[in-house]
């Protein structure tokens, strides 16, 4: 079990009000990690396996298929923590003109794992495409502690 143990220090912030902090920590080696706007921090359940997303693409219906345009949807579920992103490139390059994302996922409550989907508050991509070279991609990145950031404790 690892214990973290944080201090404030004279020159860092903490505006609890406006969401705005700047925290740091010293870890053994005395190298230090800052964390500013923007940045995500989540405590891990232990009991919790983390679990990379399973990704698929929707195809556009039949009747969608006669027309030119066609809407494409990535689903990405099975995962753990949410830290996942959505992104579609098309030729090689990010396409973000007609991308819809939602970037909350939700978790079941008879289910361990948060799930990306295109229902209800679920989130999704969806990105229409003439006739390209195409592809969703899906980022999952959790970075471990290699040592330890404070007291350990039994």
């Amino acid at each position: 079990m690892l214990k973290l143990t944080l201090e404030k220090e004279p020159n860092s912030l903490f505006w609890v009000e406006s969401g705005l902090f700047d925290l740091k920590l010293k870890r053994c080696a005395n190298y230090e990690a800052y964390f500013g706007q923007g940045t995500k921090l989540t405590v891990l359940d232990p009991d919790q396996k983390l679990n990379p997303p399973q990704v698929k693409v929707l195809r556009p219906s039949q009747n969608e298929c006669r027309n030119r345009k066609k809407t494409l949807v990535c689903v990405a579920s099975k995962f753990y923590p949410d830290h996942v992103s959505v992104y579609w490139k098309i030729n090689g390059e990010n396409h973000t003109d007609g991308v819809v994302t939602d970037n909350n996922a939700l978790k079941k409550d008879d289910e361990r794992y948060l799930r990306l989907t295109n229902a209800a508050k679920l989130s999704y991509g969806v990105f229409i495409a003439k006739s390209c070279i195409y592809g969703a991609f899906v980022a999952f990145l959790v970075w471990k502690l290699q040592g330890s950031t404070g007291k350990q404790s039994n």
